[in-house]
């Protein structure tokens, strides 16, 4: 499912190891780790991600939806040429389905149609946001391409808030 080189990490490494009481407590990667092999163990082990995402039914609260849902606007921005967040569809919240390579939306997600924290509703009232970025993760960042994606892209829609052009 993992392209190289990061199936080789999640084998030696974060596969064995995320989700163990010291990774979920000492390591931010093995917070937001969600292995699609390890589901279970995602499920019952994660301290972060897992609730956040309302997951856990015992996580889920009205309250996070409706701090989500007074939100101006929820902009995800990813890109296939991230390199770091497998699959890249995560930073939009897509992920594997269940046993398969196969990626769903976040529209044809559980999160999303039982709407736990509240992007569906954002989305039917046009507040969220998904767009490519073009760059690499380290990319946002850093350098030129970092700051130009910043000042070209999130500052628009930061002053104009004229979040339909996207």
């Amino acid at each position: 499912m993992l392209p190289e080189p990061w199936k080789a990490v999640a084998d030696t490494f974060i596969g064995g190891l995320a989700y163990t009481d010291w990774a979920q407590a000492d390591t931010a990667p093995a917070g937001y780790w969600k292995d699609p092999l390890r589901l279970d163990e995602y499920l019952e082990y994660s301290c972060y991600l897992a609730p956040l995402n309302c997951e856990i039914e015992s996580a889920r609260n009205s309250t996070l939806a409706e701090h989500v849902t007074n939100l101006e606007l929820l902009a995800l921005f990813g890109d296939q040429s991230d390199g770091v967040i497998m699959p890249f569809q995560s930073a939009f919240f897509g992920f594997y389905e269940n046993g398969t390579n196969v990626v769903l939306p976040l529209e044809r997600s559980e999160l999303y149609l039982n709407d736990y924290i509240g992007l569906a509703e954002l989305d039917r009232t046009g507040r969220l946001l998904q767009a490519t970025s073009g760059l690499p993760h380290t990319h946002y960042c850093h350098g030129d391409d970092g700051k130009a994606f910043f000042m070209n892209s999130v500052v628009p829609l930061l002053e104009t808030k004229k979040y339909d052009s996207w």
